[in-house]
């Protein structure tokens, strides 16, 4: 009895011992809960940020759910009591983190959105930038500027947004109806934010083609701020901004009747944001002062256009006496029509060269796609007729009569025959008359100067075309040199088009 009796008093000390245990550790976790809660607060009243350090991260860590839970609850309605004094910036694990942004506390929004931008998660982020956006005027600056090119209609919106909540107390009342629907206890942008959302949004009305009424007093005020290139792109409104095709007509027509032609082949850069102007401007003198070839080429004026070039004003410029640009960043591809040229992003200064010399009467030299190659290629009654400066076409079914009349044709369209060293090598006999061989290549130096195939042509039924050379030129490949040949040629012929 006595063993039993001293086992029971054994098992007691040990229930004891460990509903001791229990409590103390209750209490321990109650008072660590307590003790990081109110060390972060503190935190967040002194300097505005709110860090877990290693300490504070490994405590909760180690918590069960349900007591992360709560205490994630209990930091989240102390936190929302500070709303006059908001913290700037914080550090927390991500658990942490989607548990307040989840409950619209802003910093953590915010955190969470640069977190997932600094990943490269940047839809994430967005999503993230857009609840933020209810509250900060930053956050919405900054979503506007991810989504102007995808939903510009948004991306106003936001932008406007961000603006508003800045200048609350600076508008008049006739902002009123657009102010009510600002949150007043949203987070203005800083100064420094400030002009940085305008100048963005700036640009974003810009870009759009937006009326200068909507746009022109933000560039005025930046202007006088001297932000960024608004002062520049002032002045070039001030000296050529057209707002639309009307007036850009006008503009044409004035230069025509006032006679102002500084060179031969006056050139118009056309753009259609002011911070092209200048790019386009220095690549094209670039390419004019870079050959002889050019020299009759000039930069007469610049317009900076508020609308897209249409089909009937394309039509009208082809009447004018002069040569147009026209930057198209987001253009699919660069070329040339009549005395148009298209440009988009992707042009370097090799490719205006090559787009300019077909002003000059250069023809490319690689296939030519429909409606060129049928207006090129086709339609033509001829057995040979000119294609450009460096190319004929010749009838591959048709059979001169006499060496003679081949001779004659060649020496009429090409403008290289003189150079070719003997005709008689590039003439073959057939039963059914005379014809320009092709393919000779392997009987003659490939430098030597004559009839070589290239695919300008190819498609079309009838017509092969030849150029002077066999390598590639510039007309192939718009990276390579122009060979001294084809300046030769130019300046003999003149300016050269089908004939």
């Amino acid at each position: 009895m006595a063993t039993t009796r001293k086992l029971k008093v054994s098992l007691c000390v040990i229930l004891v011992i460990i509903l001791f245990s229990f409590i103390l550790d209750a209490c321990l976790q109650v008072y660590l809960a307590s003790k990081h809660l109110n060390k972060l607060v503190q935190q967040a009243h002194q300097s505005h940020h709110l860090v877990f350090n290693a300490e504070i991260t490994n405590w909760f860590t180690a918590q069960k759910s349900e007591q992360q839970k709560y205490w994630m609850a209990q930091l989240a309605e102390r936190l929302q009591a500070m709303q006059s004094m908001p913290v700037q910036q914080i550090q927390a694990p991500k658990k942490v983190l989607l548990y307040l942004a989840n409950r619209n506390y802003l910093p953590a929004q915010l955190a969470l959105a640069q977190q997932n931008d600094n990943q490269g998660h940047t839809q994430t982020a967005a999503l993230w930038y857009k609840k933020a956006a209810v509250k900060s005027a930053y956050a919405g600056y900054l979503y506007a500027n991810r989504i102007k090119s995808t939903d510009a209609q948004s991306a106003n919106d936001y932008f406007k947004r961000a603006l508003n909540q800045t200048f609350i107390k600076a508008h008049t009342d006739s902002h009123a109806e657009v102010l009510q629907n600002v949150q007043k206890t949203g987070r203005p942008l800083s100064a420094k934010q400030l002009l940085n959302a305008q100048y963005d949004y700036l640009q974003h009305l810009i870009r759009q083609n937006a009326v200068p009424e909507q746009w022109l007093p933000l560039l005025t005020t930046l202007a006088e701020k001297n932000k960024g290139n608004s002062q520049d792109w002032l002045k070039r409104y001030q000296a050529h901004f057209r707002p639309n095709l009307q007036r850009f007509k006008r503009a044409l027509t004035d230069a025509v009747n006032n006679a102002d032609l500084p060179c031969k082949k006056p050139i118009h850069l056309i753009t259609h944001q002011p911070w092209d102007m200048a790019a386009l401007r220095q690549a094209t003198e670039r390419v004019l002062k870079s050959d002889a070839l050019f020299s009759e080429f000039c930069i007469a004026q610049q317009h900076w256009l508020a609308a897209n070039l249409n089909r009937e004003t394309r039509w009208q410029m082809s009447q004018f006496a002069r040569y147009f640009i026209d930057y198209q960043p987001d253009n699919k591809k660069s070329y040339k029509q009549n005395n148009l040229i298209v440009l988009n992003k992707f042009s370097d200064t090799a490719l205006i060269q090559h787009e300019i010399a077909h002003w000059l009467g250069f023809e490319d030299e690689y296939v030519l796609t429909n409606p060129q190659l049928q207006e090129r290629c086709g339609g033509q009654n001829k057995a040979m007729f000119r294609l450009g400066v460096n190319l004929i076409a010749v009838d591959s079914q048709y059979y001169y009569p006499t060496k003679f009349e081949l001779v004659q044709s060649l020496e009429k369209y090409s403008t290289w025959s003189q150079y070719v060293n003997n005709l008689q090598n590039w003439i073959m006999k057939t039963e059914l008359g005379y014809q320009l061989k092709s393919g000779v290549t392997k009987q003659l130096n490939t430098e030597a100067i004559g009839y070589y195939p290239v695919e300008t042509c190819q498609g079309s039924n009838r017509f092969q075309a030849y150029k002077p050379v066999a390598k590639a030129t510039f007309m192939q490949n718009y990276q390579l040199a122009i060979p001294k040949l084809y300046k030769d040629l130019y300046f003999a012929a003149g300016d050269v088009t089908n004939n």
